[in-house]
């Protein structure tokens, strides 16, 4: 507190000697009896205002009665704080001027001032503070609000209930959230109809093999009960039924092992072995295979592989399964007559391209999206025994490679499914990869 005082005599010390030269400039002793009437006034503080001449004689003061009286002659008071100013004006001395301050009424000052801002920054305080809370709780709320719905959104998750609306649109990280959920949502929609298409689907392809084979062993074991005292008339008939029976003992087969390899592939326990071989060698066994269906379909198979083509860098046993189920699909819906085209180039990066295309029906195209799919079956094509498997497994064992796989098809005008795999042998350096690496050397 002392120190503001110091401080404000020092500045009031430097405006008296200012006015005390601007009056002897001038001439004007009012100037600086009127400047003393105003400070006594305005600044009660100030309890000693002194203009002293260089003979030591008071000029001027706050107190009227001392003016002409010797300054050493007048004492001042003892709670007055007293500093002194030297007035020169061109190398004259014009005397000296004092102001003291009362430090009783400045510290008064101070300390009102002091409370006036504690009472202000108590006011401004209190109300930040309710400004505060007010956000606070609109901001919790803000917060608390989509998390609710997400909580009951997951309550009615658990409840099987899957369509209840989740109306956030947010672009924070409770957005980020709410869409990450609705993704995982429909993930679980997606898995719901996997799971339901591959129930009934498993069912349908046990219980109608199971069904023929009960039905065909029934007959076999009524014919035989008929025929204990009798010799076998009917021998072909029941050729016939073990025939059906083996047939389709041999499709749950098919289905098993379609089961137990795209398991081995999901869980990463599929091993392939790749080796150099020859496609065309491929090619012919498999056509082999279906060579009985083929004619007695009346379809053509063409083959155009390139003699010069390079040997693969494959699997012979994963091969020879991508190419059992993309003939055998070609077989199964290209009509009497019809023709199936497998054909082989070499593309960059040192790979083989495949395709294996039929003039079928085609496939629609709101389907192409699932084709590859688990347990996915065009619904409008021609029906088909199939597991829904296949095209899955190729996908898996293609990829397996290191090839990718996929198909074009126009409604009524067939199919064309292709795929890549690795050629053996060093990858050559190809004149376009080695112009490319020359400059950028030469860079």
């Amino acid at each position: 507190m002392r120190l503001r005082g110091k401080a404000l005599a020092f500045v009031s010390l430097l405006v008296l000697a200012g006015v005390v030269r601007e009056s002897d400039i001038t001439r004007d002793p009012l100037l600086l009896v009127n400047y003393l009437k105003t400070v006594t006034r305005t600044q009660p503080e100030v309890g000693w205002l002194c203009v002293v001449t260089p003979g030591g004689r008071i000029q001027a003061s706050n107190d009227l009665n001392l003016f002409g009286m010797e300054r050493k002659a007048v004492n001042v008071p003892p709670m007055l704080d007293v500093m002194t100013e030297p007035v020169d004006y061109r190398g004259a001395n014009l005397g000296h001027v004092e102001v003291g301050f009362d430090r009783r009424i400045a510290d008064a000052q101070l300390r009102g001032s002091l409370h006036q801002l504690i009472g202000r920054l108590a006011v401004l305080g209190g109300f930040t503070l309710i400004i505060g809370l007010i956000c606070s709780f609109l901001l919790a709320r803000d917060l608390t609000e989509p998390i609710g719905k997400l909580s009951e959104a997951a309550a009615s998750l658990t409840e099987g209930k899957e369509d209840v609306p989740l109306e956030i649109q947010r672009a924070d990280e409770l957005g980020d959230l709410a869409r990450s959920f609705e993704e995982m949502r429909t993930r679980l929609k997606e898995l719901d109809r996997m799971k339901d298409d591959f129930v009934h689907s498993t069912t349908h392809e046990l219980r109608t093999p199971l069904g023929a084979i009960e039905a065909h062993a029934n007959a076999i074991i009524e014919d035989l009960e008929a025929a204990r005292d009798n010799p076998p008339a009917n021998l072909e008939d029941w050729l016939s039924s073990l025939s059906h029976i083996k047939q389709n003992c041999a499709r749950l087969g098919r289905f098993v092992n379609a089961m137990l390899d795209l398991a081995k592939i999901e869980r990463g326990k599929m091993e392939i072995n790749p080796r150099d071989i020859s496609l065309s060698e491929i090619v012919e066994e498999v056509a082999l295979f279906f060579n009985p269906q083929i004619e007695e379909r009346g379809i053509h198979l063409l083959r155009r592989i390139p003699p010069e083509l390079p040997l693969l860098l494959a699997d012979p046993d994963a091969l020879h399964q991508v190419f059992a189920n993309l003939i055998g699909n070609a077989i199964k819906f290209t009509p009497q007559g019809g023709q199936i085209e497998i054909t082989a180039e070499e593309v960059f990066p040192h790979q083989a391209r495949i395709q294996v295309s039929d003039t079928g029906p085609g496939i629609p195209r709101e389907f192409m999206g699932k084709l590859f799919g688990k347990f996915e079956q065009a619904k409008d094509r021609p029906k088909s025994s199939g597991t829904g498997l296949g095209l899955a497994i190729c996908k898996a064992l293609v990829e397996l490679h290191g090839g990718k796989i996929g198909a074009v098809s126009r409604l009524g005008r067939g199919s064309t499914f292709f795929f890549t795999l690795p050629l053996a042998g060093p990858e050559p350096v190809y004149a376009e990869r080695a112009a490319g690496e020359e400059s950028a050397q030469t860079a």
